[in-house]
């Protein structure tokens, strides 16, 4: 069974992705991580969506140039990192979404200032390490 890789910041709680390549040449399961903070909002709300990286053979040179490789330079992992950041994942279309709170609301002052503050679907503890959970709880 393939294992789930990792690409990103070393500390998720900054952003990155996971995926799991079973074999399709043109696609992988994905699992991505962006912190709300980056729109604006709270430090400690994070929206994660799964969904698939759809690797579409006639788009390899776009997408690899978003990332400055070519076709003869890159790796798979690169084909997958390029990819992501070119189209992004497919949702999966039963829920492939969910925003996840660590620590105290923080909701009060967002909303003054206007960033992006979705609910939360999933509240956790303050001091939660989001990698290990998310990890023991969605990658399987």
């Amino acid at each position: 069974m393939p294992k789930w890789q990792y690409s990103g910041d070393i500390s998720l709680e900054y952003g990155g992705f996971y995926w799991k390549d079973e074999g399709d040449p043109e696609s992988v399961e994905a699992l991505k991580v962006t912190p709300c903070d980056d729109a604006g909002g709270p430090d400690n709300l994070f929206h994660v969506e799964w969904g698939t990286i759809y690797m579409n053979p006639e788009r390899l040179e776009s997408a690899l140039d978003v990332i400055g490789l070519t076709p003869k330079t890159a790796s798979r992992e690169d084909v997958i990192y390029a990819f992501q950041a070119y189209s992004g994942l497919d949702r999966d279309a039963y829920g492939g979404e969910r925003v996840i709170r660590i620590g105290p609301d923080e909701s009060e002052s967002m909303r003054r200032s206007g960033g992006w503050n979705p609910e939360p679907d999933v509240i956790l503890r303050a001091g939660t390490d989001l990698r290990k959970w998310i990890e023991r709880n969605w990658l399987r």
